[in-house]
Formats: C-alpha cells, structure tokens, sequence
C-alpha cells in the first residue's frame, strides 16, 4: 500500500475523517476528497503523510478545521478546500506548509480570522477570499504569516472599516483587492507597511471620510481605485505619501469642490479621473504640485466656475 502515489475518493459519500486515516499510505502524493459530504476532520486525520503535494477537500460539508490539522503535510503545494461551510479561521490552522504556495479557499462562509490563523503561508503567492466568503474584519495580526504573500484579494466581502496599520505583517504585498465591500472609513496608516504595494482596489464601497495619512507609507503605489464611494469632501494632503502614484481614479463620488493642495506630493501623476462627480468649483491651484499630468477628465459634473489659477503650478500642462 505504501507504494501507492496517487489516491482519487471524490465523488463519495464520506463524511468524517478519522485518526490515522491513511495510515500505510506514507507515499501519497496527490490525494483527492472532493465532491463528499465530510463535516468532519479530526486533528491526526493527515498523520504520516508528509510526501503529499496536492490535496483536495472542495465541495464537502466542512464547518470547522481545528489548529494543526494539516500539521504533518510539510510538502503539500496546493491545499483547495473551497465550497464548504466554514466560518472562521482557527490560530495555527495552516502551520507547518512550509511549501504552501496555492490556498483555495473559494465559496465558504468565512467571517473571521482569528490571530495567527495564516501562521505557516510565507510562500503563498496569493491569499484570497473572494467569492462567497463574509469577512467583516481585518485585524493586523490576523494577517500575520503573510509575509511572503504578492496579491490579496478581499473583494466581495462585509468589511466596513480599515484600521490603522492592518496590513503591517503582509508587507510584501504587490496588489490589494478591498473592492465591492461597504468601508465607510479608512483611517489614518490603515496601508502603512505597504512598502511594496504597487496597485490599490477599494471601487465600489462607501468611502465617506479619508483621513489625514490614511495612504501614508504607500511610495511605490502606482495605481489607486476609489471609484463609485460617497466621498464628499477631500482634505488638503490627502494624497500625500504616495510618490510614485501615476494612476487615480474619483469618478463616481459626491465631490462638490476641489480646493488648494488636495493632491500635493502625487508628482508622478500622469491621469486623474473625476468624472460623474457634482464638482462646482475648482480652486486656485487645486492642482499644485501634479507636475507629470498627460490627462485630466471632469466629463459629466456641475461645473459653474474654474478659478483662472486652477491649473497654475502644473508644469506639464
């Protein structure tokens, strides 16, 4: 038996994996248990097999996943358990994949990540909780073993608000997807830590109020979304932080007015979209400081008055 690599149960009715399951199956590489109705998987259920590389638990009956269950599968490369009914995400769930660089976790409820509960995901390219899952928040150290993690995909989630500092432990981070959520606020340092963030998502929220430094730390952010909020009012150096941004996108928010220094410090700002916006005014050197603009779009506002200095101090136009 212990010869045997490959290892095909889908399609069954299993519905609990006990202790030392496949003990004698020390040799499985690929083990598939998808499309059962397993609710239930005991802690040394996986005992033994550290040869795995592939393991498939989609479409079952999984409600909870205790700390450790996966403990012994230190080769394992690809982990999908999507299409179940989890919740939450316990501390230490993931430890020991130490080779982990595909997690499908697709189509669950899963509302909370509790601390610690991506400790042992270094080598994962992409974490992502996108379609069908319900997180309503993000807590720093919940994202703790992220560390090594180029995208995040959060979009389509119940997250109402960022706090400061929430993605210090994905510091590594390359592109973030906070789209199709309900944040209100995004506080000061929510991105801070960031410091190889290149592009940002959060189309399709609630945005009402951007604090003072909310993207502070963010010098190689390249492209933001902020398209279709309740943004109202933009405060002086809200931008401010973001060196190397080239790409902002405002249209489809409730902006009234444009005043001095709102895009201070986004010198390497080469397309501002403001489009579908009731924007009425434009103030003198709104624009101060977007030396590298190629393009600027206020196609359908309300626009009665342009300051004769609004576009003073924009070298490139």
């Amino acid at each position: 038996v212990n010869i045997i690599k490959r290892l095909n149960l889908s399609h069954n009715y299993l519905y609990r994996l006990t202790n030392n399951t496949f003990k004698g199956m020390e040799s499985l590489s690929i083990l598939d248990l998808s499309y059962n109705e397993i609710e239930r998987i005991e802690v040394e259920a996986f005992a033994g097999l550290n040869q795995l590389n592939d393991l498939n638990l989609d479409h079952n009956s999984i409600r909870n996943l205790d700390s450790f269950v996966f403990k012994d599968l230190i080769n394992v490369y690809k982990l999908s358990i999507g299409n179940n009914f989890i919740e939450t995400l316990k501390p230490f769930t993931f430890k020991n994949l130490y080779n982990l660089y595909m997690l499908w976790l697709a189509n669950n409820l899963i509302e909370r990540i509790e601390d610690d509960a991506l400790i042992g995901l270094n080598r994962v390219v992409t974490f992502s909780l996108n379609h069908g899952n319900n997180l309503k928040h993000i807590k720093s150290e919940s994202l703790r073993g992220l560390n090594g993690c180029a995208i995040i995909d959060f979009s389509n989630q119940n997250l109402t608000y960022l706090m400061p500092f929430t993605f210090k432990y994905a510091s590594t981070a390359r592109y973030i997807d906070l789209s199709k959520n309900s944040i209100k606020l995004i506080s000061s340092n929510a991105f801070n830590g960031l410091k190889m963030l290149e592009a940002l998502n959060l189309d399709q929220n609630k945005v009402e109020t951007i604090e003072s430094n909310a993207f502070y730390g963010l010098h190689l952010l390249r492209r933001l979304n902020l398209n279709f909020q309740n943004i109202s009012r933009l405060n002086e150096f809200s931008f401010d932080g973001m060196d190397s941004l080239e790409y902002l996108d405002l249209s489809n928010n409730k902006i009234v007015s444009l005043k001095k220094n709102i895009f201070y410090g986004l010198n390497k700002l080469i397309f501002l979209n403001l489009d579908y916006n009731p924007i009425m005014k434009i103030d003198s050197e709104a624009f101060y400081g977007l030396n590298s603009m190629l393009c600027f779009s206020f196609s359908f506002n309300n626009l009665t008055q342009i300051n004769e200095l609004a576009f003073d101090k924009v070298d490139s136009m």
